[in-house]
């Protein structure tokens, strides 16, 4: 039985497709005289010229009043949470730790200081107070936004020293405007082209039903709108090159991901996957070894020359001094300041309830220890896309190594869950259940942050609107058998694989009721510890005894949503793989390059 939520899409599909047909009748109604000489007269002589029905009303793309509607909605969520507070509104030296305040302060750094002085500690410059410590790309926005700023009469906004801890409402607004403007730019058209490219073989309203539960989840909205970031940019430049790795043009996925790279350093954990998936690919063709060999070291410069022309466009502005550019490197990765940033349900802190990781291993061998786990987890996943390039293997590795780096790396946020959940949305017309899963858990581990933030009602609303929605959906296509692992055909998984990997989800998917009654186990988990939140204070002995648990519990989800990207990623056949990508797009791409 399909939910009423995938039915609605349907019917707007249909409606769509009628209005189409309707349109194409009474042109061609329009365009059939009575006359047929004057008919061909007309048609020699004015073959060019629009008729006066066709300028009136010209023709829609197919997709426009369908993808238009999830536009409305989904902004219109971001409009209303945007109503509520953010990081450090209201609250006795909220200016010193709020989000809000730090990118404010970077259009008062950027507009009102010289570009050798935005990473630099200066008299003007404090860095102790918000100091820049993102990419360049970021800087060159956040002095857009203080541009913007002066131009509509906020200059008291970005005022050199004097607009420290500035709040009024104009200047809210101005503010979740641009946030609200820097997501219809990237983020929202990122995200419906990758998943129409990503689910091109399902039938369009079921990309459309994707589409909207990949643009309402809960994350994304409460971090950049409610909690207030721009991860909106970084993240749609990632879903940009994905949908360009689709594309088969790995040129624009390799500048999507600088933009991405070069505004914010957290899309590091996304390096590996591309990295690996474009070496790989670049060695698949046919030909002698010599040829092949020739062609491969060509390919390799060409992704090398432009990985390393956007790098040098996007820090041109910092090459004229050393040290100047040193500076930026320091402040973007600040190794100083701790494993991670407050209550993270990563191992690292999970396991520092028992375990106090910064009493017992010093900061050098700390670093190292974090390397060396967090490139242990993810090498199954490279290995994997190394020896069988396809576009899913890809995906699933971008999942993978960001997952990685989320549980096991140095200086992680609560906030850096985002970036995996990203590419586990785009995979959501695949693994339906995974992703409503895991998105819910994401926003459950990130509760502190929002309930800190004055967003528990958003919370609330967006999670419970976002649930009903994704797990009806999964459990529609789970119970009627049309899940697929891997967006190759609706059947049920291949079985001319004998590994594990591949007994394991073929046994998975042959119980459904078990994997789903799995799922509200540990969806109740999370409602009991809410309700603890709530409900019932903390012994004074241990005041953050439910934040712990809610680390714990998140934490043992996310290792076994790692597990599981792993399993379903080595469970891919290689007739699978050659289906996908190697007679298609590898041979095809080879003669452009």
């Amino acid at each position: 039985m399909t939910s009423a939520i995938e039915d609605a899409f349907h019917f707007i599909t249909r409606c769509d497709e009628a209005l189409r047909q309707k349109r194409r009748v009474a042109s061609q109604t329009y365009s059939d005289p009575s006359d047929s000489s004057n008919a061909e007269s007309a048609s020699s002589s004015n073959s060019d010229a629009p008729s006066p029905r066709s300028f009136l009303t010209p023709s829609l793309p197919s997709s426009f009043w369908p993808y238009t509607l999830i536009l409305f909605l989904s902004f219109l969520l971001r409009v209303l949470v945007s109503g509520g507070s953010y990081s450090g509104a209201g609250v006795a030296g909220g200016r010193l730790h709020g989000d809000y305040e730090a990118q404010r302060h970077w259009m008062e750094v950027t507009t009102q200081l010289p570009l050798s002085e935005w990473y630099v500690q200066t008299k003007d410059n404090d860095l102790q107070y918000w100091g820049l410590d993102y990419p360049p790309l970021t800087a060159y926005v956040s002095w857009i936004c203080g541009k913007a700023a002066e131009m509509v009469g906020l200059g008291e906004m970005v005022a050199l020293h004097a607009s420290r801890g500035y709040e009024s409402d104009n200047g809210k607004l101005f503010m979740r405007a641009t946030v609200w403007v820097t997501d219809a730019l990237t983020m929202i058209p990122a995200v419906i082209m990758a998943i129409r490219a990503i689910n091109a073989h399902k039938p369009r309203h079921i990309q459309l039903l994707l589409a909207c539960l990949v643009l309402v989840q809960p994350a994304f909205i409460l971090i950049d709108h409610g909690h207030f970031q721009y991860n909106c940019f970084s993240l749609g430049m990632v879903a940009f090159a994905v949908y360009a790795i689709w594309r088969g043009r790995a040129y624009v996925a390799s500048i999507c991901f600088v933009l991405s790279l070069t505004f914010k350093q957290m899309s590091l954990y996304y390096a590996p996957a591309f990295f690996c998936y474009l070496l790989a690919r670049s060695s698949r063709g046919k030909g002698r070894n010599h040829a092949m060999f020739t062609t491969f070291i060509l390919r390799v410069l060409k992704i090398g020359l432009v990985v390393v022309g956007s790098f040098i466009l996007c820090f041109l502005p910092f090459l004229s001094s050393t040290s100047t550019l040193l500076a930026v490197f320091h402040r973007m990765f600040p190794f100083a300041r701790g494993l991670y940033e407050d209550k993270v349900s990563n191992f690292w802190c999970a396991t520092s309830v028992l375990i106090k990781w910064h009493l017992l291993i010093p900061r050098p061998t700390m670093l190292k220890l974090c390397a060396a786990t967090t490139l242990l987890s993810m090498a199954p996943s490279c290995v994997h896309v190394l020896m069988r390039p396809s576009r899913r293997a890809f995906l699933y590795t971008l999942a993978s190594t960001a997952t990685s780096f989320y549980l096991f790396s140095y200086q992680v946020h609560e906030k850096s869950i985002l970036l995996p959940l990203l590419p586990v949305a785009l995979m959501a017309g695949q693994h339906p259940l995974i992703y409503a899963w895991m998105s819910i858990i994401a926003n459950f581990s990130m509760y502190p942050l929002l309930y800190k933030d004055g967003h528990s009602l958003s919370y609330l609303a967006l999670q419970f609107l976002f649930a009903m929605q994704a797990l009806t959906y999964a459990h529609s296509t789970l119970m009627s058998g049309v899940e697929s692992r891997h967006g190759a055909s609706d059947k049920a998984p291949s079985t001319s694989s004998s590994n594990l990997a591949s007994r394991i989800v073929t046994w998975v998917l042959q119980h459904p009721i078990l994997l789903f009654r799995a799922v509200q186990v540990s969806l109740f988990g999370v409602i009991i510890l809410h309700a603890l939140w709530q409900f019932a204070p903390a012994p004074a002995r241990y005041p953050d005894l439910w934040t712990l648990l809610l680390v714990i519990y998140s934490a043992a989800h996310f290792i076994l949503l790692h597990l599981t990207l792993v399993i379903n990623q080595w469970a891919m056949s290689m007739d699978e793989v050659e289906d996908e990508d190697m007679r298609s797009s590898v041979q095809t791409r080879s003669k452009n390059d």
